[in-house]
């Protein structure tokens, strides 16, 4: 099972956000990455790790404990899609550049997805 998630930045006021983009995300569990995430940062190997490269230079904190289930798929490709889609998505996103991009053939659907969903957060605060 491959899963796509995020895990929410404590101390942005923005809800910034990361969704772990990585080949090994198929073969772990959600705690098992939250888990390297948070040695990295204890030893602030800001190289390995996009969280812990906001932590360590912002002394920000991470809400490991209630990462949120974006997507569940099978198969590795449709995970490495709905990654992209969600990084592409989620504005407040500090996602490092790399890995799988979308193609531009996308920037119409991703821009009606982004209306609607400002729709839902207007509306819904």
């Amino acid at each position: 099972m491959c899963l796509v998630f995020s895990a929410l930045c404590l101390n942005s006021p923005s809800t910034l956000s990361y969704v772990p983009f990585s080949t090994h995300t198929c073969r772990r569990t959600i705690k098992a990455s939250c888990e390297e995430h948070q040695i990295c940062i204890c030893l602030h190997q800001s190289e390995k790790s996009a969280v812990a490269e906001h932590s360590v230079t912002t002394v920000h904190y991470f809400n490991f404990k209630d990462t949120k289930v974006l997507h569940r798929t099978l198969e590795y490709v449709d995970q490495l899609v709905k990654a992209a889609v969600e990084i592409h998505l989620n504005m407040n996103s500090f996602n490092r550049v790399g890995g799988f991009m979308l193609s531009q053939t996308w920037s119409p659907i991703s821009n009606m997805l982004m209306s609607v969903k400002a729709g839902l957060t207007r509306a819904g605060t």
